[in-house]
């Protein structure tokens, strides 16, 4: 007799057993052989289970490192748009100083001037302190 089997996994693997059927003693001979590929049958299911596990573990991982980056990516996107605005800040807040000191230099440039003026005609400006 001739048993093929298949396993569910592999269609490609086949097992030929051949089975003499002669009896000595009551036993039958190549039931080690039925035996042995079972077994072969059993290990290439699970060498298959394995290689297809393997493949999915790689796959995950590759999925969970790029969220990671992915992740990574915005926090840094974000922590960059925030120091960005805080130095448009401190910038803004340094211009409007600089602003604010230039036009006292020029309005007391300007008064100067307007007091020499006032002093070849012969006129003084009251101090607003007294």
């Amino acid at each position: 007799h001739t048993l093929e089997i298949n396993p569910p996994c592999l269609s490609s693997y086949t097992a030929t057993v051949v089975d003499t059927m002669s009896n000595f003693g009551g036993m039958t001979s190549g039931a080690n052989v039925a035996r042995a590929a079972r077994m072969a049958d059993n290990f290439a299911i699970a060498d298959a289970g394995v290689k297809e596990g393997g493949i999915l573990s790689a796959t995950a991982k590759w999925h969970e490192q790029q969220s990671i980056r992915t992740l990574s990516k915005s926090i840094a996107r974000s922590r960059d748009k925030e120091e960005i605005a805080s130095e448009q800040s401190c910038a803004a807040q340094e211009m409007l100083a600089r602003r604010a000191q230039r036009l006292k230099e020029l309005f007391d440039a300007e008064n100067k001037q307007y007091q020499m003026e006032l002093a070849e005609v012969g006129l003084v400006m009251e101090d607003p302190q007294f």
